[in-house]
């Protein structure tokens, strides 16, 4: 009996300890703050990678450059009243180079060249004729008239009148000769030149010094030009009442080499019963050493030509 009582007891314990665990609220899970969790970084966004490319600066139209080549120009020439002679060029030109045209009996032109932009002049006698901004393409035939007319002139008077000179005329910046003219009576006159165009002047002559007039304009009237005498170098060697002159030649030297004149002779003279010297100088601006020699003697001094005149008298103590 004691045993059966107990083990009732036991069974009611078992019981009650069921019903209230069922009966308990579920334990609430910790908020998500509350919980240290290791979450792996995403992995990172790369940006695309933009087009290479050299976008240009606003405003400015850029071109592709054409491949090397040669292009072709071609054309007829045509004359005032048919005034035809053989004293005709025709050139293409920019600022690199000028190319020469052929020509045949026809009054047709043609000239092959490298693609670029190019300025067409024509000129016979005082006719002249310009076609400027001519686009060459590589492999490509481009016809192009050109219609001559009366050029310009560039008038002016030289002074003295009886100067020996002649005065001829290049674009400004080039060498390219464009004509030239005689003094006569004081005057002179450049005929068939480009309306509008820059030129230099070079006054060339015998007992003349070179001189050279910059940007012209043509037309032009009234241009005076001084014929100038050469440029003279003088000097003397000081010496003492008991000296005797002890040099027997003088030259101007340029890098240790005898300077040349406007003829291509070289600058040198003998010196003179007293001692002295004359010598013809080059163009102003030159600087030059004026080298003496003699027996066991030999004297150096620098020598600058001025842009007027002729350099000071040259006195050298010994």
């Amino acid at each position: 009996m004691r045993l059966c009582a107990a083990l009732a007891l036991v069974l009611v314990a078992l019981v009650v300890l069921t019903v209230g665990a069922a009966q308990r609220p579920a334990k609430r899970a910790p908020a998500a703050a509350d919980v240290d969790v290791d979450v792996a970084d995403p992995p990172p966004t790369l940006a695309p990678t933009p087009r290479a490319f050299a976008a240009p600066r606003a405003g400015l139209r850029v071109e592709p450059r054409e491949a090397g080549g040669i292009g072709h120009l071609r054309g007829r020439l045509f004359f005032p009243d048919d005034l035809r002679t053989s004293n005709l060029d025709v050139v293409a030109e920019d600022f690199t180079r000028r190319v020469t045209a052929l020509l045949d009996d026809d009054d047709r032109f043609e000239v092959h060249l490298p693609p670029g932009r190019y300025t067409l002049i024509a000129w016979q006698d005082d006719l002249v004729g310009v076609v400027p901004d001519v686009v060459v393409r590589a492999g490509a035939t481009r016809d192009v008239d050109i219609h001559l007319a009366a050029g310009a002139a560039i008038r002016g008077t030289v002074y003295p009148p009886d100067a020996d000179v002649v005065i001829s005329a290049a674009s400004s910046g080039s060498d390219s000769d464009w004509g030239s003219a005689n003094v006569e009576d004081g005057a002179f006159s450049i005929e068939g030149l480009l309306p509008g165009h820059r030129y230099d002047l070079t006054v060339t002559g015998r007992n003349v010094r070179k001189q050279t007039i910059n940007g012209v304009m043509a037309p032009a009237d009234g241009v005076e030009v001084v014929a100038e005498p050469p440029i003279k170098v003088r000097g003397a060697f000081a010496m003492t009442d008991d000296m005797f002159c002890p040099f027997a030649n003088v030259e101007l030297q340029v890098a240790g080499a005898t300077a040349l004149d406007e003829d291509g002779d070289e600058i040198t003279t003998d010196v003179d019963d007293d001692c002295g010297f004359s010598l013809t100088g080059p163009g102003p601006g030159a600087q030059l050493t004026l080298v003496a020699t003699g027996g066991g003697w030999y004297v150096e001094h620098p020598i600058v030509i001025p842009a007027r005149g002729d350099p000071a008298f040259v006195r050298i103590d010994l």
